[in-house]
């Protein structure tokens, strides 16, 4: 249901004026802040938020591509056409400047909740996290490999002695990362030493 629910809201916000789209936005952000007395049931909210924004940065990459949709391309031959987004929309400098905010904040919570107690939310934040990647990085002025590369070592090394069902999203992350980013290889083996030396 939170699913289905999910790729809805984004369709129509596709669609939407720009005034509904920051009213939804800040609506999301509210729900995804909120603060549960039911702890059990709290992860669904953040899950259903983080879909929402999963499948709003899948549409942004329509008629785009970013610079690791294909990591063996070269820097000269990379797309820097900036689409539009909403689809049907043309931007103005102050609409791009709400777009960036607004993935920018996506980007930034999808980071934090790679350490949230709720495997599916980790799950959902890993694929957000993969859907932004693909974005064009015109959407967006954080460097998502940089800033994330800790956090998601830091999900999988805390999982090597459980079963869980967000390793698949993780790994999968981790992976898009090392291969865009050879360099955070010496980066995340550092981060293992100490973790072994803690130990």
């Amino acid at each position: 249901v939170r699913e289905m629910t999910a790729q809805i809201i984004a369709i129509l916000l596709e669609a939407a004026p720009s005034s509904v789209w920051d009213c939804t936005f800040d609506l999301l952000m509210q729900l995804y802040n909120r603060r549960c007395d039911n702890v059990r049931n709290g992860w669904e909210i953040k899950q259903g938020v983080l879909l929402v924004w999963k499948y709003l940065c899948s549409l942004a990459q329509v008629q785009s591509k970013s610079k690791f949709s294909d990591c063996q391309m070269s820097k000269e031959n990379r797309m820097t056409v900036l689409p539009t987004f909403p689809l049907s929309k043309q931007y103005t400098s102050s609409q791009l400047s709400k777009y960036k905010t607004t993935f920018n904040n996506i980007i930034i919570q999808s980071i934090r909740g790679l350490s949230d107690d709720s495997d599916d939310v980790r799950a959902v934040s890993a694929q957000v996290l993969l859907e932004a990647l693909k974005m064009n990085e015109n959407f967006y002025t954080i460097d998502i490999v940089k800033e994330c590369s800790r956090s998601v070592w830091d999900a999988i090394l805390g999982m090597k002695n459980d079963v869980s069902s967000c390793v698949p999203d993780l790994l999968a992350l981790f992976a898009t990362i090392l291969a865009c980013s050879p360099d955070c290889t010496s980066t995340m083996l550092k981060i293992t030493s100490t973790h072994v030396n803690v130990g």
